[in-house]
């Protein structure tokens, strides 16, 4: 194999790759090409590759051929090859848990050959679980191509997975699908879904709809419009959080089918319901930092603000640059400063933390406040540490009951509305999908409209 490691037995760690180029053209032994590893038969773990390869034969962003393991590793890059193609392994026989690709990859046809291409694998004879792929693939005429793997062979599984981005068939593909090409007798592909995938046939070919093996599993139809005279109080200014729920209502009627069908600990839901509310409004962008910031914790706040609208992003980069600390106990937003300090809660305490530096924006702080009002009408204050029994909490700090799921989202002035319901409603904790509507709702319309 071909690769910084043509074989390993044994296992790689921690490896970080950056800015790597392979070429495996002409190459002796170039039947297996990754940017780490040609041929795995060991193990791979918590490792990352940024780049480009090239391949002959079967080639994979991470690994050529893999019959070992491979966990929580990362690529972002592109993969070309005259053969078949995946983003983090070309062929998988093994394991492959918690992958995530984003970029590029082309599985062209070589003579006599009818390649497949996936986001994540091109052949898959083993286990995916808990994939993620952010790429836009291409399938060689006769081939197969798919979103999460090119071609799922009898035995092979995919589980608790999500593909976004696009699927290109050309003039005589065999299959193309958002989540697989083709899912052989035997395969298995569960709990997985293709999230606004785009299928483009250019020229031909045939792109396979089947509700499960085509790729479009767990999507619903693009949600209706929302109520004329509701865009209209809003754009005037006079709109208040009965409108904002309304607004939020078409995507959790379309969402709501495919938040309550996956396991929330799968760790995916917060892109599928992102990438819904995407088609509305746009999200995600580049946050501007300050110097010297705790690395972890920045990481943090850059996947978080995946989920963040576009326009949110851009407010707080003109307050001037982040800056983001560890907190070993408790996370919290300074914003005379403009400081965020997290805890290891990771990406959900840092979303957390980022609605904080926007929560008093323009309209959003009157809104909220409006909701808040309405929610706890009639509670007195009553001290936080009462209400939950958990004397984590300051004397000081209150919270009016308003039928919420956390009493924290009660806090006194509502500043907790925002950032306890991004959290809760990205993440579906609590079920709140199903067991607070209206604070879903709420929070949508949020999202996507302010």
């Amino acid at each position: 194999g071909v690769g910084l490691f043509g074989s390993v037995s044994g296992e790689v760690r921690d490896v970080n790759l950056e800015g790597a180029v392979v070429y495996a053209s002409g190459v002796v032994g170039a039947r297996y090409t990754g940017a780490l590893v040609g041929d795995l038969s060991g193990r791979i773990t918590g490792s990352s590759v940024t780049g480009r390869v090239y391949g002959a034969g079967a080639a994979g962003g991470l690994v050529g051929r893999s019959s070992g393991i491979i966990e929580d590793c990362r690529v972002t890059g592109e993969v070309s090859t005259r053969g078949d193609a995946g983003g983090i392994a070309a062929w998988n026989y093994g394991d492959i848990r918690d992958p995530s690709f984003s970029g590029s990859v082309q599985g062209k046809s070589a003579p006599g050959a009818s390649p497949c291409a996936g986001g994540l694998v091109g052949w898959n004879y083993g286990d995916v679980v808990r994939g993620f792929a952010s790429a836009d693939v291409y399938g060689g005429p006769g081939g197969r191509a798919g979103g999460l793997v090119g071609y799922n062979v009898n035995g092979g599984g995919v589980s608790h997975s999500l593909a976004v981005g696009s699927v290109s068939a050309p003039l005589g593909a065999a299959r193309a699908g958002g989540l697989a090409g083709e899912n052989g007798a035997g395969g298995v592909i569960s709990d997985s879904s293709a999230e606004g995938v785009t299928l483009v046939d250019t020229g031909g070919g045939l792109v396979s709809g089947d509700a499960l093996f085509g790729g479009r599993a767990d999507a619903a139809e693009t949600p209706a419009g929302w109520p004329d005279e509701t865009v209209a109080r809003m754009a005037a200014g006079i709109g208040g959080a009965d409108d904002i729920i309304s607004i939020g209502e078409p995507i959790y009627n379309h969402l709501l089918g495919t938040v309550s069908r996956h396991d929330p600990t799968a760790g995916y839901l917060p892109l599928i319901i992102s990438s819904a509310m995407s088609r509305v409004a746009p999200f995600g962008g580049s946050l501007a930092f300050v110097p010297k910031n705790q690395f972890l914790a920045k990481r943090s706040i850059e996947s978080a603000s995946r989920f963040v609208p576009s326009s949110w992003i851009r407010w707080i980069n003109g307050r001037g640059g982040l800056r983001v600390e560890f907190a070993p106990l408790r996370g919290y937003y300074n914003g005379w400063s403009n400081v965020i300090k997290i805890d290891v809660g990771g990406v959900s305490t840092a979303l957390h933390e980022l609605m904080h530096a926007v929560w008093q924006r323009g309209r959003i702080a009157a809104i909220l406040r409006d909701f808040y009002d309405r929610r706890t009408e009639g509670s007195p204050l009553t001290s936080l540490r009462s209400l939950t029994a958990n004397p984590y909490y300051g004397p000081g700090e209150m919270a009016r009951e308003g039928g919420f799921i956390n009493p924290y989202m009660g806090y006194e002035d509502g500043r907790e509305i925002l950032s306890m319901g991004a959290q809760y409603v990205l993440w579906n904790r609590g079920d709140i999908w199903n067991k607070d509507p209206e604070y879903t709702k709420f929070i949508l319309g949020i999202f996507i409209f302010l």
